[in-house]
């Protein structure tokens, strides 16, 4: 059913997260499981836990904790399952109603990263694609505009640019940098400069995780750096932030965090009709 093997390791953190079992209430797994590939089945961290497992992700507002309230009311979920029986009908021929595959709801433009980095399995493919594709849908949206507008600036001026995104949540926290290699500057350069830059941006916020992809003017991906070390004191790293000129956490601007678009009361799925097949028309 699913396309990318990051959808799956998606699909068992948040089933087997413990909120999921107490605020999802089901008769069938599938159901579950079909609610996952439309974008739901995901419950809101508590973000004054996030806060303090990752310090430097910043403060809740007042506005998260009103969030994470909101979505705590329990969700029972009917019968998701008519497109995949739909799907399954036709696959085996008992139905002539041509219908496709369901599929994990994302945007075109973080599914050709995921494919990118899924292709040969480059550093951080599996996990940091499941981070990816955690993100709602307006989260992936900024993303996206991010990525063009690196692009777009790079092609004016034909200098570097980046764009850091951060992702504290429930499993982790994640950053991605873009890095821009410009007309006329070494492949190789880029790939230095951007390499610092994640290293060095790392050990400032104290992500457990960080992956950077460099691009080029003519918006292609074409190379990698994942880190996943143990943050800890490095004296040389502390050096490298201040030469740099990394600015402060708390001076950030904040990022769209990377909750999941989901009805907080209840997902209208249709009752019952378990065992009923579609229309043939």
């Amino acid at each position: 059913m699913l396309d990318h093997p990051a959808e799956f390791l998606l699909y068992l953190r948040r089933r087997t997260g413990s909120d999921v079992s107490k605020k999802f209430v089901a008769q069938d797994e599938l159901d579950l499981f079909m609610l996952f590939l439309n974008g739901g089945l995901y419950v809101e961290p508590d973000p004054d836990k996030v806060s303090e497992t990752h310090p430097m992700s910043g403060k809740p507002t007042a506005a998260d904790r009103k969030r994470y309230r909101r979505a705590s009311v329990p969700t029972r979920v009917h019968t998701h399952t008519d497109p995949l029986d739909a799907w399954v009908y036709f696959q085996e021929g008992s139905s002539t109603e041509e219908v496709p595959k369901p599929a994990f709801a994302a945007s075109s433009s973080v599914l050709k990263v995921i494919d990118f980095l899924q292709k040969d399995r480059k550093p951080g493919w599996f996990r940091f694609g499941s981070d990816l594709l955690n993100l709602a849908s307006d989260a992936q949206k900024a993303l996206t505009d991010g990525i063009s507008r690196t692009i777009t600036s790079t092609r004016s001026d034909h200098a570097p640019h980046s764009l850091l995104h951060c992702y504290a949540g429930a499993w982790g926290f994640p950053i991605l940098i873009i890095y821009s290699c410009p007309r006329g500057m070494e492949g190789e350069e880029a790939r230095r400069r951007m390499g610092a830059y994640l290293m060095a941006k790392k050990h400032q916020l104290r992500s457990d995780r960080a992956l950077g992809l460099l691009v080029d003017e003519a918006a292609n991906f074409i190379a990698v750096h994942y880190h996943n070390e143990l943050s800890q004191n490095d004296p040389e790293l502390d050096q490298l932030v201040i030469d740099m000129g990394l600015v402060p956490p708390e001076r950030m601007g904040r990022v769209i965090p990377p909750s999941a678009h989901r009805s907080t009361h209840r997902l209208r799925g249709k009752k019952g009709n378990k065992g009923k097949k579609p229309k043939r028309r």
